[in-house]
């Protein structure tokens, strides 16, 4: 089974095919209600939780790495990694940016709760004081002190049987599911497996 098939099985798993969100059809179907359980299983898991935050502080001990994890509905294991070294999180993001002279670098990093799976990637901020514009954008990172970091982060996933979904599939459209915020149509691998509340860059 190639990775496509095996993303595409999980995915219906736990999604009903070709059914409205809104629909009590949903919300009583075997899928939903099987994602509900394990979504539930997985987040009660307060010695896992602890666990991965843990290791997220060690690998990027001097970073800070914050839990972004949607309480509401968690499909997804959600961090955010400020790379900047030995820089904490200010009050407001203006003036965050502003202490890091208008260039901000984020590592996104999502562990799906449904499947054993990840993502990451790095965001690029940029905020122009002056005229008061920001722009965002996916990058590769030069750093040799963060990909070491994010090379060990790699192997301890690994060693947890998560497997990295590349690039080239994360956006692939499941034509025949919905999510709360994708209609049949518009949801994909990333929607399904993690949030649908934000898109990869």
């Amino acid at each position: 089974m190639n990775d496509m098939e095996e993303l595409k099985k999980i995915i219906y798993s736990f999604y009903p095919k070709n059914v409205n969100y809104c629909s009590n059809k949903y919300e009583t179907s075997y899928e939903y209600l099987q994602r509900k359980k394990i979504i539930w299983d997985k987040f009660n898991n307060t010695e896992f939780k602890l666990y991965i935050k843990k290791s997220l502080d060690a690998i990027f001990s001097r970073y800070k790495v914050v839990d972004w994890i949607d309480q509401e509905e968690p499909k997804c294991f959600e961090y955010r990694i400020l790379l900047h070294r030995d820089q904490d999180l200010l009050d407001d993001d203006i003036i965050l940016i502003s202490e890091l002279g208008g260039r901000r670098v984020d590592l996104y990093l999502f562990i799906s709760s449904i499947g054993e799976y990840y993502y990451y990637f790095l965001k690029e901020t940029i905020y122009n004081l002056e005229t008061n514009k920001w722009s965002f954008s996916t990058f590769l990172c030069k750093d040799d002190k963060v990909n070491r970091s994010i090379k060990q982060l790699k192997k301890f996933l690994v060693r947890n049987k998560y497997k990295e979904i590349s690039s080239n599939i994360i956006n692939y459209t499941i034509n025949d599911v919905e999510t709360e915020f994708k209609s049949i149509g518009q949801a994909t691998i990333f929607d399904c497996l993690f949030t649908d509340l934000i898109s990869p860059y």
